[in-house]
């Protein structure tokens, strides 16, 4: 119990969010608290009393245990009052419905994280700030994958209305990157306000999950830019002699291309979901079968073709 710490909560795979954080100290300062007024109980102090009567060195054990479990309470009840200060912002941020309103608590909830590590004697190291930071990225993630998931995504391609998806998906990104952008300006803050660095702890350390959902979301804005180019070949009549011949070309491609999408969207798990590590190998199948048939290349000369006879 003396030695629980909350970044345990991170190794369980359930990517926890930061109210997770004050719920983990409210519970570790009710145990200890506990503990502490057991072991200065009337009961245990006669305990105590009898074994040093006795010269027994278990007293001394005792003795030292007891204040071991009083300065861990002390640490936890710190902790846990300092951390209510952040209660609201964190369940605005599990708890909100609309995503593009969650930039507006980044500033005010950075302001009040760096206030808690000027004022607390305690809850004010790296290890502390890591914990918090990843937990707050994995409720951004959380609530991203509400805003946009794979089914979503493909439920617009089939509306034909891929431009909805590419609108959100750049909004995510860029949510996710303002974050990185204020936390970025309170750490240089807090190297001029507090006199050790904890805020310097390593950005690959502290973004490394997040990173890692910005890049899978760059990967399918890719995938649906690419899409969007590619619908344009379904509607391509060329004329002229050879005009038959080349939109059968035209419309072979975009069939290709289609069986690739439909690959994409019968996988068994949400493209959105950055714990799946399939993805890569998947998205990775995807990419060779485009490229490997010069999909890319040959629809960017179409698009540009059907451009200029619709401008002439």
């Amino acid at each position: 119990m003396l030695r629980t710490d909350s970044e345990v909560l991170l190794r369980n795979g359930t990517n926890p969010g930061p109210t997770a954080e004050i719920i983990f100290w409210t519970r570790k300062a009710a145990d200890l608290n506990s503990l502490h007024e057991q072991m200065c109980s009337p009961e245990m102090k006669r305990v105590i009393s009898t074994l040093q009567d006795f010269k027994s060195p278990a007293s001394t054990q005792l003795e030292r245990i007891s204040q071991l479990v009083l300065q861990a309470a002390e640490e936890a009840n710190q902790n846990n009052r300092f951390l209510k200060a952040l209660q609201p912002f964190f369940v605005s941020l599990t708890e909100e419905l609309d995503f593009t309103r969650l930039e507006e608590l980044y500033i005010p909830m950075m302001h009040t994280i760096l206030l808690v590590f000027v004022h607390s004697t305690t809850y004010n190291s790296r290890a502390r700030l890591t914990v918090l930071v990843q937990m707050i990225c994995n409720t951004l993630i959380a609530q991203a994958q509400k805003h946009i998931s794979g089914e979503m995504i493909f439920r617009f391609i089939e509306d034909e209305n891929v431009t909805e998806a590419v609108r959100l998906l750049k909004i995510t990104i860029h949510s996710c990157e303002k974050l990185k952008e204020v936390f970025l300006q309170y750490r240089d803050k807090a190297s001029s306000t507090l006199k050790s660095r904890p805020w310097d702890a390593s950005k690959e350390a502290l973004f490394v999950r997040l990173d890692a959902f910005v890049e899978r979301c760059s990967d399918i804005l890719e995938f649906a830019k690419i899409v969007q180019e590619f619908s344009k070949l379904s509607k391509v009549n060329l004329g002229g002699s050879k005009g038959k011949v080349l939109t059968e070309t035209v419309l072979q491609v975009h069939g290709d291309f289609t069986k690739a999408v439909e690959k994409l969207k019968g996988l068994n798990y949400d493209i959105m979901d950055v714990t799946i590590a399939a993805f890569d190998d998947d998205f990775y199948k995807y990419r060779c079968q485009v490229k490997g048939n010069f999909l890319l290349s040959f629809v960017v000369r179409v698009v540009c073709i059907s451009r200029s006879f619709r401008s002439i």
